[in-house]
């Protein structure tokens, strides 16, 4: 088998663009010369990788397959690139990184700025993910190191390393009603709107944990979303309820537009940890910004006794 790495770069683009003819064009060749190659690459392979329609190209069980492999090998000779112009002392090097959206927009942005101050050629890629598509994205190649939740099973060929133990706090905007009272229960929490994480998302197992731990029919969620400043926002201006670590909303809190309820319980807990691959080196530039994410957690205070 001869398979070439332009090839497989190829079906990458036509996979992700869902057309040859975007794919084409982002490659920078005619249209001919991408399918002739990706038919090549079928022949060579002797099964169907693309399914063709009127409105594009979508892949088939095998081209899904070789799709993961193809973006595993295209992030390790972006990797040894970099690191080859590390060694030639070209410059710090590039970093991708998956992250949950509540360390993301906080934590991590403060780490990035300071490994950015000290190093003006150090560049990274963040994407946010919820926490059920971090360690597959991990295990695809896509990131060198992802931010996420401590998992109960141990994951095979990821080492993991705690950098933080944050916990949720219940939120709520300053005229809400909930904000006189010196205690809240679960039963009063249910009787307002709430903001909940979309399925999947960390918070959402979380919040459900806490619900049950009390005994209590977890509220039906009127907004779902992922995104913190949407959390933030809509309780600020609206009756609703929501969750968010104190970390991300220090100056809403500080001056007012929202108030922590007072609720506290261990099921409110998270425990954060950097999951990378034991099998790949990190480069220079992740090293870096690893360092820079734990002595960014590590000024973080510890969550309240309950």
């Amino acid at each position: 088998m001869h398979m070439q790495l332009r090839h497989l770069r190829y079906l990458v683009y036509a996979i992700e663009q869902g057309s040859i003819g975007k794919a084409a064009a982002r490659l920078g060749i005619s249209q001919p010369a991408l399918t002739k190659s990706l038919r090549m690459l079928e022949k060579e392979l002797d099964v169907p990788l693309l399914e063709r329609t009127s409105t594009g190209v979508s892949a088939t069980p095998y081209g899904r397959t070789l799709y993961a492999h193809a973006k595993a090998v295209d992030a390790e000779i972006d990797h040894a690139q970099a690191e080859i112009g590390q060694l030639r002392g070209k410059h710090l090097g590039s970093v991708h990184i998956g992250a949950l959206p509540s360390i993301a927009g906080g934590l991590l942005a403060r780490a990035v700025a300071t490994v950015g101050e000290k190093n003006p050629d150090f560049s990274a890629r963040i994407v946010e993910k919820m926490n059920f598509e971090l360690l597959p994205g991990l295990r695809r190649a896509e990131f060198d190191f992802v931010v996420g939740l401590v998992e109960d099973a141990t994951e095979l060929g990821v080492r993991s390393r705690v950098i933080l133990r944050d916990e949720l706090c219940v939120i709520a905007g300053a005229g809400h009603p909930l904000t006189r009272l010196d205690k809240v229960r679960e039963s009063d929490l249910v009787r307002y709107p709430w903001l909940f994480p979309m399925v999947g998302a960390s918070h959402r197992h979380v919040l459900e944990h806490y619900f049950a731990a009390a005994g209590v029919q977890p509220p039906t969620a009127k907004i779902e979303t992922t995104s913190v400043q949407m959390i933030k926002s809509v309780v600020q201006y609206g009756n609703y309820i929501g969750v968010l670590p104190m970390h991300v909303m220090e100056t809403e809190i500080g001056d007012g537009r929202l108030i922590r309820l007072p609720v506290r319980s261990g099921a409110l807990k998270r425990t954060i940890a950097i999951h990378h691959r034991e099998s790949h080196p990190l480069s220079t530039a992740a090293r870096a910004l690893m360092r820079a994410i734990e002595m960014v957690c590590a000024r973080v205070p510890p969550p309240t006794v309950d």
